[in-house]
């Protein structure tokens, strides 16, 4: 009787402590997360979380966010985020370092929607700095252009003259996709429009050669 009452206490505790290790993996409370660089998933050490909850004024959908407090990743890019008994809505990152961060503006931010929070292990990506100078072989294309003008929308924009070699660096996104336009200009007119996708790896500089087939 009594070894019946051991067993059925102990499968209790195991049942209990297994529901408790499903809630906080399905928790916007408290909860690990881990910051990588994307592209490498390499681990950023030391960068600083920022966790905030949504606080609802109640008028027309109006409100603001309260910071939670702020947690630092360890040497595997880790955290422990305590929101105690309060919501995490949002992630903020700041690494001081070469990556587009919460410095950079509004579309760095994490939210903790419940994707993110069924998600094992809860993963923030943040994309390094990068640097990119184009050049033209003017020579291929016989005269075609008298110069090149070039965009990377939202990012940087200028042009290409049949004497310049290579353009001055643009920061971007690095370990991410992105498409350079290029616009062609014979006698004061474009006469040609075209784009490029290009690749650049973090912390480094890309030099791209713009081409196209006639």
């Amino acid at each position: 009787m009594k070894k019946s009452i051991l067993l059925i206490l102990l499968a209790t505790i195991m049942l209990g402590s297994w529901g408790c290790g499903k809630q906080r993996l399905h928790d916007n409370k408290n909860f690990w997360v881990t910051v990588q660089e994307r592209g490498t998933g390499k681990a950023i050490p030391n960068a600083e979380v920022v966790a905030l909850e949504w606080v609802s004024t109640g008028i027309f959908m109006g409100g603001d966010y309260n910071r939670l407090g702020v947690f630092t990743t360890d040497q595997n890019g880790r955290a422990f985020i305590e929101g105690g008994e309060r919501e995490v809505s949002q992630l903020r990152i700041r690494t001081g370092l070469d990556y587009y961060d919460m410095d950079q503006g509004s579309s760095w931010i994490t939210y903790v929607n419940q994707s993110f929070v069924e998600s094992d292990p809860k993963i923030v990506e943040l994309i390094p700095f990068a640097w990119l100078k184009l050049s033209i072989d003017f020579s291929i294309y016989q005269g075609e252009f008298d110069y090149v003008s070039y965009q990377i929308t939202g990012i940087c924009t200028g042009s290409i003259g049949a004497g310049t070699r290579v353009s001055e660096a643009c920061q971007v996104r690095g370990n991410t996709p992105f498409d350079v336009y290029f616009y062609g200009y014979k006698d004061g007119k474009q006469v040609k429009t075209w784009q490029n996708a290009v690749y650049a790896p973090g912390h480094d500089t890309l030099v791209h050669v713009a081409t196209y087939t006639p």
